[in-house]
């Protein structure tokens, strides 16, 4: 991973990871096809203890679904914590940013997929115990919580110099403004393209 935080993934050559491992390029041919899969093993195992911490909190939520969406939310912010670096992570969190490397639009991909998913299983569970009134339209409530804080984390991903603390304050900030909003509206009708 140093090494693609470093000199970035199109700069990071099969030769130069071969080198750091102390090995030839045959033999980390021989267990990767390219650097796109070295970069995939190294990613997934962050991106799947962000999902679990997720799920945790989706099967185990607090009381209140502000405070169970802020936590959920928090759980992504999170991700790079431990070896990615912000444009690492811009590479496989914003599908396109990989420009050719189709693994890590694929990966970006399924980030997206899973996160909105846990964002709308949190809300169904929550209408389920009767705290967000079944009149009010799930499906669109996650759209609209899901667009909010991936347009704050792609902005947080998107400048080196900013910082995760207030980019949470902020997409804390716009799920209580939507959740006072949608708890003070009787009916939330579906929308219609």
């Amino acid at each position: 991973c140093q090494l693609f935080q470093e000199h970035g993934f199109p700069e990071t050559t099969m030769q130069a990871i071969a080198m750091v491992a102390g090995t030839g390029v045959a033999t980390i041919y021989k267990h990767f096809q390219s650097k796109e899969d070295i970069f995939y093993e190294l990613i997934v195992p962050e991106i799947d203890q962000c999902f679990d911490r997720a799920e945790s909190i989706v099967a185990n939520p607090p009381g209140d679904p502000v405070a169970a969406l802020k936590r959920l939310l928090a759980c992504y912010f999170d991700l790079g914590r431990n070896r990615l670096r912000k444009p690492l992570l811009s590479a496989f969190s914003v599908p396109g940013m990989a420009g050719a490397w189709n693994i890590l639009d694929e990966v970006a991909e399924e980030t997206d997929i899973h996160a909105r998913q846990l964002v709308r299983n949190l809300l169904l569970a929550f209408q389920a115990r009767g705290a967000i009134p079944r009149s009010l339209n799930v499906e669109q409530m996650a759209t609209i919580v899901y667009s909010a804080f991936n347009q704050k984390y792609i902005e947080y991903l998107a400048h080196e110099d900013a910082r995760k603390e207030p980019a949470i304050r902020e997409v804390n900030q716009l799920i209580t403004l939507l959740f006072t909003t949608w708890r003070t509206t009787p009916r939330m009708t579906t929308l219609r393209p």
